[in-house]
């Protein structure tokens, strides 16, 4: 068996493993749109929601949720650390692996997988450097839009190559007013 196959099977096996078992849990990984968050914030997004480390799940290295006090929880982001090589072949396999998954609860996504105009890194090998740099996008999107069957309270989930590997984020449907509140609360502090 070749690595490559070995790190699919790998992957595969922890994504059975984390959908399989943990699947059966509410929510996004285990929350619920709303729910309340205990202590003081890690820090703040952009968008001036706030935003707390949670417990890991595995295989992802580092969970956060975002949420605002009124809201409650609007959006949790997981990332998993990848290794990768110049083609990006390993990190997009985990990333297809990841929404193969999804798509088997959820079905359809769109897909983007594009370089900026413009780019150097234009090359087959120049594909992991891209996605360092910022030029390059490879992400899935599950919506209502894209003939997704998400939950009501689950407006989008987006699965991403990183710089260091992948992220998911399951955004619930009151990222909107979340989003309000937050700014609100930002230009407050101005």
């Amino acid at each position: 068996m070749s690595k490559f196959s070995a790190i699919i099977m790998l992957a595969a096996a922890m994504l059975s493993a984390m959908f399989g078992a943990a699947g059966a849990a509410a929510g996004a990984l285990g929350y619920e749109m709303g729910d309340s968050v205990d202590g003081e914030p890690d820090g703040y997004e952009d968008n001036g929601l706030a935003f707390k480390e949670v417990d890991a799940i595995p295989p992802f290295d580092f969970v956060a949720v975002s949420y605002t006090q009124s809201e409650g929880i609007c959006s949790v982001s997981a990332f998993q650390d990848t290794d990768n090589h110049s083609h990006g072949y390993k990190r997009r396999s985990v990333v297809d692996g990841l929404v193969e998954k999804l798509s088997m609860k959820y079905g359809e996504s769109e897909k983007f997988d594009f370089l900026f105009p413009g780019s150097i890194w234009d090359e087959p090998q120049d594909w992991d450097m891209a996605i360092r740099k910022g030029e390059r996008v490879y992400a899935y999107v599950f919506n209502a839009e894209n003939g997704s069957e998400l939950p009501d309270d689950i407006e989008s989930i987006a699965v991403r190559a990183e710089t260091f590997g992948l992220s998911l984020k399951y955004q619930f449907s009151n990222i909107h007013r979340c989003k309000s509140e937050g700014a609100k609360e930002l230009s407050d502090l101005l």
